[in-house]
């Protein structure tokens, strides 16, 4: 009997599907600690982190301009964050995510990893900076549109490095975040940035695409 019990527990945990924690039917939810709580592999971190020409442009990036302290923030799981470790060897990787339990969960897979739970408002506030040659925006814009501003002030104010910004659009399909930015342009624009670098690349899907942004601060 409890072997039927914890193969049902195990499934219902199995079926929790991520997006309810994190934008559903236009509108922002942002439970990301207790999407990393109940869902295994939210956004398929740990089969993508090894396929997005986003990511591999990023350690690209990494070694063509010689950077040399790299603070990634949204590392989730630390599937990335490990990748780049790796590729990277006279690189010093840190990962950051809002999410203790993301964070928890990262520290038991890859131990030799810095990674600390932190929230990106805080950046050149309550957490320095300056130390970091370069920090990248992972696939997170969405979730933090309406402190963008103010966290790129901080930034701007306290950081003079490589801003590195991976994000998917979609193509008219968004139905939130469209008073911001609907495109990179737009976000760039929005941003008061202009590019050294500016990859696109068409998903699988037709409605999306992912970008590879590089800004200098």
């Amino acid at each position: 009997m409890n072997g039927i019990l914890g193969f049902v527990i195990l499934e219902e945990k199995m079926e929790k599907d991520y997006h309810d924690y994190v934008i559903n039917d236009g509108k922002l939810i942002g439970n990301f600690d207790e999407m990393y709580k109940e869902c295994e592999n939210p956004w398929h971190q740990r089969e993508d982190a090894a396929i997005s020409y986003s990511r591999w442009d990023t350690v690209r990036t990494i070694k063509n301009y010689g950077i040399k302290n790299v603070l990634e923030c949204g590392c989730g799981l630390g599937f990335f964050t490990k990748l780049m470790a790796d590729l990277l060897p006279e690189s010093k990787i840190t990962g950051m995510d809002v999410s203790p339990n993301a964070i928890r969960r990262a520290k038991e897979m890859f131990p030799h990893i810095h990674f600390y739970a932190g929230n990106v408002n805080d950046l050149g506030k309550e957490r320095k900076i300056d130390n970091y040659d370069c920090i990248i925006f992972s696939e997170i814009m969405w979730y933090i549109l309406e402190d963008l501003k103010e966290i790129f002030k901080n930034i701007r104010d306290n950081f003079n490095g490589y801003i590195i910004v991976n994000q998917t659009f979609y193509n008219g399909q968004q139905k939130y975040g469209n008073n911001f930015f609907t495109n990179e342009q737009e976000m760039a624009n929005f941003l008061c940035l202009n590019s050294l670098v500016l990859n696109i690349y068409k998903k699988r899907d037709v409605d999306s695409y992912a970008t590879h942004n590089v800004f200098k601060i």
